[in-house]
């Protein structure tokens, strides 16, 4: 179905079932990125510990199979509340830091599965926390919203090429504000952007923002997945029960 067309939210049947967690290390846990791999391991990094909200740290860690493994390599600085973002040639893309005031906020780094390393690339085009970052058909990320250096959520958007490690400002800008939201790629080269009880999409065509149908329940800080049959599951956050968004 082309972009910006039928789109609908619905309420999804049934309740998750508890997963049995994965310990990784003291001082993670909480505010960290998880990204699949090509070959399926998930490398997660950064956090922090319920005993040190806000400090985070720069350690990354492979799971597969029920196992965690540390990486010899650090990222470039301690980072929670950012986003990882794998990239069409395998490489992940890591910005920001929940605490946007600080200057760390504004960098980017590149992690090489192959190599296992994280190197320096960037930077963004402003300090950002809580934002989202969405691989595009084109082989771009969407950087969208975030905290600003001064705690107050933003309407913009950038674009990082990974053909020359640069990123570089959207002309245009999101419909509202948002920190703490989902976007999650759908059909048509369309990106659905959802928080508190909004939503709009993105579309690469002419990298524009246009609102869409709103979720039928608030939602921040919760967690949505592209469906096999085109729709996108949206769950959590801050108020409770399931919707499925008919893309």
């Amino acid at each position: 179905m082309p972009c910006g067309e039928g789109r609908a939210w619905a309420t999804a049947a049934g309740v998750p079932q508890r997963a049995r967690p994965w310990r990784v290390q003291p001082g993670a846990g909480l505010c960290t990125a998880a990204v699949v791999l090509p070959d399926g391991t998930v490398l997660l990094s950064g956090g922090c510990s319920r005993s040190d909200l806000g400090r985070g740290t720069s350690a990354a860690w492979l799971c597969k199979d029920g196992w965690v493994t540390s990486l010899p390599a650090h990222m470039t600085c301690m980072r929670w509340g950012h986003t990882a973002t794998q990239l069409n040639d395998g490489r992940v893309l890591i910005t920001g830091l929940g605490r946007a005031n600080d200057s760390d906020a504004q960098t980017a780094e590149l992690y090489d599965p192959a190599k296992q390393t994280f190197t320096a690339t960037g930077p963004m085009t402003q300090c950002r926390g809580w934002h989202t970052a969405s691989l595009l058909h084109d082989g771009r990320v969407l950087i969208t919203g975030g905290l600003d250096n001064h705690s107050k959520p933003m309407a913009t958007a950038e674009f990082f090429n990974p053909k020359t490690g640069q990123f570089s400002a959207a002309l245009h800008t999101m419909q509202h504000p948002r920190a703490r939201h989902t976007a999650t790629p759908v059909a048509g080269g369309c990106v659905l952007i959802v928080s508190d009880t909004s939503a709009e999409l993105f579309t690469d065509a002419d990298d524009s923002f246009v609102s869409t149908a709103a979720p039928s329940t608030r939602r921040l800080r919760h967690a949505a997945v592209a469906l096999a049959d085109g729709r996108v599951l949206v769950a959590g956050g801050y108020d409770t029960g399931w919707v499925a968004f008919q893309a």
